[in-house]
């Protein structure tokens, strides 16, 4: 992919460079967020609905998968990615990120856990 982008006089003049993005453990994934907004210069305004509810839907998991690392730890990827999207976007207003409180994981005592559902 590396070698195709260096084709171009610069990173910024590939077609194709605000779709492919470059994580944090150097792999490359697909800008996804970056075509819910492609079509807003034809509808006249930024797609904040859009954006809105792939917010909500975000948050809704992180909450409901509180109790499963597995499924948390993707989420929690997605949202990252999701608010790394809106900061991107100067016209997004920081109620359309993912609030940070979603991503806090603290310990729970014993008792406030319900053991049928625990592993141990």
């Amino acid at each position: 992919m590396i070698d195709q982008l260096e084709r171009y006089p610069t990173m910024e003049s590939a077609w194709h460079c605000d779709l492919i993005l470059r994580d944090s453990d150097g792999q490359f994934f697909l800008n996804y967020l970056h075509e819910i907004v492609a079509y807003e210069h034809e509808m006249g305004y930024p797609d904040t609905a859009a954006m809105a509810q792939h917010r909500d839907v975000v948050a809704g998991n992180l909450t409901n998968f509180a109790d499963d690392p597995t499924k948390w730890a993707k989420y929690f990827w997605v949202g990252m990615y999701h608010n790394f999207f809106c900061g991107e976007r100067h016209d997004f207003s920081a109620d359309l990120r993912v609030d940070d409180s979603h991503f806090q994981v603290v310990p729970a005592r014993l008792s406030s856990l319900n053991m049928k559902n625990t592993r141990v």
